[in-house]
């Protein structure tokens, strides 16, 4: 008993594994019926009512339904022979010829040499039938569909296989994209994670940096003030030298070199007699006054003076008194608008107030 076994592909085509087998069993045994039906109907000599009540007529049924069995089946082997061996994709003409040969020429020859070995053994006159001239070519022409529909079933299943074959490829690619997809999510997670991690860590760092800063620049005050202090005693109360802080440098000013402290763009500046000008270390005028007591008097509060640094002072007509300095520059300083009689007590320990036209 012939069993269908199951596909198993063997012939590759490209990229694709083509199956050679065939479920083709039951159509086998239904194309034996249906061939072997026809060709005797065709090649009796009595009609198809008379035929049928005829013993040699069911004989010669039976006999075209074996031998149509016989040749299909060895066709079908043999196609699937040369599946395995000769591919219609990679040699179709060769292909072509070796199946019109082998599995149309020599099936539709045998078939033609076993009509004429059973001629002459039954006891019917078939040679005077009309094989010769119908059946022999209805023969060749029913191989022929056979063949052609092998190889119609092969480019069938072979588009089929493509079909599944890319259809795995597009799932592969979208399971590959996803694995990719969801592996740059977790790498960006961890590095958005890692990121965090780190601008805490500097945010943590840099309120430290901000704490130690405080505390340096509160034990600088400190020292600073004590450093003033200890200079104001020293000097029996006036500073002999005033503490310029320039960025992360300290220097040193002997309080004789500057002409005055005034008010600039809302900071505090001293002018020494020279020229120069700084920013002054403190953050208003009034903590100025608080380091240099004395030996300088305020002016209209934007301007506090030393009092060595004044060359004269005289009063206009309209009252107001006016300091030159004997800085570089020559300053002139007009006090208030309005007569201030402490500012001029404070003048007059240092130098005489004259009238303006006194040269």
């Amino acid at each position: 008993m012939i069993k269908n076994k199951p596909s198993t592909p063997t012939a590759r085509h490209g990229s694709v594994e083509v199956a050679p087998r065939y479920p083709d069993l039951i159509p086998i045994v239904g194309a034996s019926l249906v061939m072997g039906g026809i060709l005797a109907t065709y090649g009796y000599r009595g009609g198809l009512m008379e035929a049928t009540t005829q013993t040699e007529f069911l004989v010669i049924v039976w006999l075209y339904i074996l031998l149509c069995f016989s040749l299909l089946f060895y066709i079908a082997q043999r196609t699937k022979w040369l599946d395995n061996r000769i591919s219609w994709r990679q040699a179709f003409y060769r292909r072509a010829v070796l199946q019109l040969f082998q599995c149309w020429l020599l099936p539709t020859a045998a078939f033609y040499g076993i009509f004429l070995g059973l001629s002459t053994v039954l006891p019917i006159a078939l040679r005077e039938s009309a094989f010769f001239y119908i059946d022999i070519y209805v023969t060749a022409l029913l191989l022929l569909l056979v063949n052609a529909g092998y190889l119609i079933a092969f480019y069938v299943r072979y588009v089929d296989v493509q079909n599944e074959e890319m259809v795995k490829q597009q799932a592969a690619l979208q399971q590959d994209m996803s694995s990719q997809l969801m592996a740059l999510e977790e790498d960006n997670r961890k590095r958005k994670k890692a990121l965090q991690k780190v601008q805490k860590t500097y945010k943590e760092e840099l309120q430290e940096l901000k704490e130690q800063l405080l505390v340096q620049e509160a034990t600088f005050k400190t020292a600073l003030q004590a450093a003033q202090q200890q200079l104001l005693e020293a000097g029996e109360g006036k500073a002999q030298v005033y503490i310029l802080i320039l960025g992360t440098s300290i220097k040193r000013i002997a309080v004789a070199l500057i002409a005055l402290f005034f008010m600039r763009e809302g900071e505090p500046w001293l002018r020494l007699i020279n020229g120069e000008e700084f920013i002054a270390t403190e953050k208003t005028l009034a903590e100025v006054r608080e380091v240099l007591k004395e030996g300088f008097f305020m002016v209209k509060r934007s301007f506090y003076i030393n009092e060595e640094a004044i060359s004269r002072c005289f009063r206009r007509s309209d009252r107001r008194i006016v300091l030159e300095l004997k800085d570089k520059h020559r300053t002139v300083i007009e006090g208030p608008v309005e007569p201030d009689v402490e500012l001029e007590k404070r003048i007059l320990e240092v130098v005489d107030i004259e009238a303006e036209n006194i040269n």
